[in-house]
């Protein structure tokens, strides 16, 4: 999916390039990002258009291996920071036993964040405590590295992987202290498993 390259997600990702290595912020601490553990990685493509494939919400085809995650947010940041907007959702695998892998997320159309992705209908996710889940928009991501040797019979291997999301706050009140329209960068990340089988690589592979 082809991510705009707007002024806000520029600035976020200069901020978040000099944080690196740094332990978690205090923007970060207010956001609790939960995500689902265990899911099969699937051998079948999806299709981008979501009347072909309800619940993808992606622009784009999905292909296999592919692992779909479900996720939900509670963004607790009050007026001091106003509202939360995503813009990247990044799964990720690090010298795991299949190898390393980078798969992103991002808005789509004339939206500026991902918000749509946890089922809000403003472009942003408000800082009102509330849950919201990706109960429409799942995190699907495609293309996995299979296992070498392949797995066969009921052999599973489970491997740990990361969900990172990224973007701004943005305050939208004068009642805050830093004043109206002050953005600050925020990169939260949880690990996460997934689980191939002797199923999950496509035929053709």
């Amino acid at each position: 999916m082809k991510i705009k390259m707007t002024r806000s997600l520029l600035l976020f990702l200069l901020a978040l390039l000099s944080a690196c290595g740094e332990s978690e912020s205090e923007v970060a601490k207010k956001i609790k990002l939960q995500v689902s553990s265990g899911a099969i990685v699937l051998p079948n493509k999806l299709a981008g258009s979501e009347s072909d494939s309800p619940g993808t919400c992606l622009d784009q085809d999905v292909s296999g291996p592919r692992v779909r995650l479900r996720t939900s947010i509670i963004w607790n940041g009050g007026v001091e920071y106003g509202n939360l907007v995503p813009f990247i959702l990044q799964f990720s695998l690090e010298n795991t036993p299949v190898g390393s892998y980078t798969g992103s997320i991002g808005p789509r159309g004339s939206f500026e964040s991902m918000s749509y992705f946890f089922g809000l209908s403003t472009d942003f996710i408000p800082p009102d405590g509330q849950v919201h889940t990706s109960s429409r928009c799942f995190a699907d991501f495609g293309g996995l590295p299979a296992p070498s040797p392949k797995l066969s019979g009921r052999r599973e291997l489970v491997v740990r992987g990361k969900l990172l999301l990224s973007g701004v706050t943005r305050t939208t009140s004068e009642n805050s202290e830093k004043g109206a329209g002050v953005e600050l960068p925020f990169a939260k990340e949880v690990e996460t498993e997934i689980i191939y089988t002797a199923g999950s690589i496509p035929a053709t592979q």
